[in-house]
């Protein structure tokens, strides 16, 4: 089943235990835990809790800048946690999205509309026989390695920092030491889905 489908609570900050939300899939729980830790270890909800956490999406004016600190702007900030949410935001006008700040420079970073995906971080579903797993664009690398490497399984592409999202190695298509091997991770994505300024998803 897959699982943060409904757009429910995955806000780990919002509970103070951190801003990462799994699922105990190393051990088969079907409990909902806010941190990166083993469900029993954090304050567990289980399925029928989870409509009482639902959250809207929040807009403000934040200092970004990127891993390298410069630029620094305040901009406009975004953060869904549902497609519509999404759509909201781009019907703003020209947006860029940023998941977890660790690009240089200023890539990330629009004045007028900056789209943060770090609550846009689910878990869809994961295939135990070829390994894929299908997951949104907010969701840390060192989630998923977390979440299964305790069952076997390591991603293909690992840049110099586990804290990136997977949106943004895509968009960046970042690599490893084995580049000149088996080249970026765009090379192991199967497929994306991309909305557009219309709401429309590609």
């Amino acid at each position: 089943r897959p699982f943060f489908g409904d757009g429910a609570c995955d806000d780990g900050g919002f509970l103070g235990n951190g801003n990462a939300l799994l699922v105990d899939l190393a051990h088969g729980s079907d409990a909902l835990a806010c941190g990166r830790d083993r469900a029993d270890d954090w304050i567990c909800h289980q399925e029928s809790t989870r409509q009482a956490f639902r959250l809207r999406a929040e807009t403000g004016v934040m200092k970004l800048a990127g891993w390298g600190r410069y630029p620094a702007r305040d901009c406009v900030v975004t953060k869904p946690r549902t497609a519509e949410d999404v759509a909201a935001a781009l019907a703003k006008g020209p947006a860029v999205a940023r998941g977890n700040g660790r690009a240089y420079g200023d890539s990330a970073l629009n004045e007028e509309n900056t789209i943060s995906t770090r609550h846009l971080n689910r878990m869809i579903q994961f295939d135990e026989t070829s390994g894929v797993l299908e997951a949104e664009a907010g969701v840390q690398l060192g989630d998923v390695i977390d979440a299964y490497l305790p069952r076997g399984w390591f991603p293909s592409v690992t840049p110099g920092t586990k804290f990136v999202t997977l949106g943004g190695m895509a968009a960046a298509d970042v690599h490893g030491k084995h580049h000149h091997v088996d080249g970026g991770f765009g090379n192991f994505v199967d497929w994306i889905d991309v909305m557009g300024p219309d709401g429309i998803v590609v």
